[in-house]
């Protein structure tokens, strides 16, 4: 599990599902498969028919996500 600053959380199950629970009493999740492409690409297909890849490196010890966009 990520825990992301905002206090959100990734999942990654190891059946490639994945889940996003939004931080705060409202929160909600969103789910989906994941597939890692080249090592540090993280892309997601999610049930409502969004998709999106991110990158994932490492800065200075910090798990750091870089966004699609």
């Amino acid at each position: 599990m990520l825990t992301f600053v905002d206090d959100g959380r990734a999942r990654f199950f190891e059946d490639d599902r994945y889940s996003y629970t939004y931080a705060g009493p409202e929160g909600g999740t969103a789910r989906g498969q994941f597939k890692i492409r080249g090592g540090d690409m993280v892309c997601i297909d999610f049930v409502n028919g969004f998709s999106r890849c991110d990158r994932y490196v490492l800065n200075n010890g910090r798990l750091v996500m870089l966004t699609e966009g």
